[in-house]
């Protein structure tokens, strides 16, 4: 269990042991430039795991040699419009989020709104305090940019990530349609507001 994170006026880097078991530890840190070969890695790790056996393996690799490579991941960690955050154990980086500022492709209101780009945890560390951790830190690091509207796209084929967000309040606000290999793959926008 998370005895204080980011909500609690504690900075993002900080050591957790979810449920107080044999769980190895694991801290949060702000992600930079420099982690971009590790990003590099471990995206497309999260990333098959999450629609590998949904999506053709030779359209994912395609895609993830793009969207991660090096430069523009090194490019994408010096913007200062987004911010990225690393979950690592002891053994390598486990998750990740990424939030950029900016509206989504609908008007839903929000002075100043903030998407949630990525979120990714690998699969072995599912249910074991990570996920919830980056998405705290995601919340504080919007607070901080002044952010009253938060809002990310999900496949409507991913149960798991869907029941996810609605347990941090994203609620549906619209269905947005996603291209992949030729493939559309209906999305759900959903948002919630927040608070200062």
């Amino acid at each position: 269990m998370i005895a204080a994170g980011p909500e609690l006026g504690r900075p993002p880097e900080f050591s957790v042991n979810p449920g107080g078991g044999p769980c190895p530890r694991y801290r949060l840190r702000p992600a930079g430039p420099a982690d971009a070969p590790v990003l590099g890695r471990l995206g497309p790790a999260t990333f098959r795991e999450a629609f590998g056996a949904v999506l053709p393996a030779e359209a994912v690799a395609e895609r993830m040699r793009l969207v991660y490579a090096r430069a523009r991941l090194a490019q994408d960690l010096r913007d200062p419009a987004q911010a990225w955050f690393l979950a690592v154990a002891r053994r390598g980086a486990v998750g990740f989020l990424a939030l950029r500022e900016g509206p989504p492709q609908v008007p839903m209101g929000g002075q100043r709104p903030v998407e949630f780009t990525r979120v990714y945890v690998r699969s072995a560390w599912h249910g074991r305090g990570p996920a919830f951790a980056l998405m705290e830190a995601g919340f504080a690091e919007a607070r901080r940019r002044g952010a009253d509207l938060l809002w990310l796209t999900a496949w409507e084929r991913n149960p798991r990530a869907l029941a996810f967000y609605r347990a941090h309040g994203f609620r549906p606000a619209d269905r947005v349609p996603v291209t992949f290999a030729g493939q559309v793959l209906p999305h759900l926008l959903m948002a919630r507001t927040l608070s200062p």
